[in-house]
């Protein structure tokens, strides 16, 4: 099969792997790319780390994208309320328990099937063959797709045929995400940590410099990935506010002063473009 899979993820029923096997090659049978899974299956525990990396704990208010949740996460350790409020701009989760990703039937996929491209208006016609559907458009995810047919038999997530796993590292589609995913638990971990001051939060977000140094060579990935980089820090500035934790500006003036290092003209207009301010390269 042609489908490959991002280091770690798989697809355990035997009915979801081959239907997005078959759906793979079906693909390259139509001079498209084959399909990168970014993102298969999810365990509950890792559902669980996901909804509250995007999710707060909120008896009252809607939060910034007025996506509101109920869950009741007292036996993950969660008590103090079963209103969950949405403050992540990396997009909505399925509350733990009722998503796809846990019924094994999901799939988050790499370019060009992360959008509305070309290639992803011919691929919706080529998996309505393979009973699925690119169900994500429905709720602003273009890169989520589902099977709905028969599960089958449930094995060992290392069945994945003649897929061939890939690095995650080289995944260029869930980069915004896993990049603003990661800094959440950083900065929950910081703040859940006996003592934790601004300096450890902030410490716990500078992996994205980090991050920087490794993005993709081409202008195209490099752009999005600079951009989301940014934008991801603003994020978690505001979510820390939120948490009453005060990062003192210079910290975050340092992390900006990092990032940027090294950035073509060109690349920190966009990114300001982002922020709102003039280009300034530093």
């Amino acid at each position: 099969m042609s489908i490959r899979y991002a280091d770690g993820e798989h697809n355990a029923a035997s009915g979801t792997r081959e239907a997005f096997g078959r759906f793979s090659d079906d693909l390259v049978a139509a001079g498209l790319p084959p399909i990168t899974v970014v993102s298969g299956d999810r365990e509950p525990a890792e559902q669980v780390d996901l909804f509250v990396t995007r999710f707060l704990q909120q008896a009252t208010g809607s939060g910034p994208f007025g996506d509101v949740r109920w869950w009741d996460g007292s036996a993950w350790g969660y008590g103090g309320g079963t209103r969950w409020v949405r403050w992540s701009s990396a997009g909505t989760v399925a509350v733990p328990g009722t998503g796809n990703h846990e019924k094994r039937r999901s799939d988050d996929l790499a370019w060009p099937y992360n959008a509305v491209t070309t290639a992803h208006l011919r691929a919706r016609e080529i998996a309505a063959r393979h009973n699925i559907t690119c169900d994500g458009l429905g709720f602003g995810e273009p890169w989520h797709w589902t099977f709905w047919g028969a599960l089958g038999v449930i094995g060992s997530p290392a069945s994945t045929g003649n897929a061939t796993p890939i690095p995650k590292e080289w995944d260029e589609m869930a980069s915004e995400q896993q990049i603003e995913d990661a800094a959440y638990r950083g900065a929950r971990r910081a703040l859940n940590e006996r003592g934790a001051d601004a300096a450890q939060v902030i410490q716990n977000v500078e992996f994205l410099t980090d991050q920087v140094q490794g993005f993709p060579s081409t202008d195209r990935d490099q752009t999005f990935q600079l951009a989301t980089a940014i934008r991801s820090i603003a994020t978690i500035k505001s979510w820390l506010s939120f948490t009453r934790v005060k990062v003192h500006s210079i910290w975050a003036r340092t992390i900006g002063r990092d990032v940027r290092a090294g950035i073509s003209p060109q690349d920190v207009a966009l990114i300001d473009s982002i922020e709102g301010k003039p280009g300034e390269h530093s």
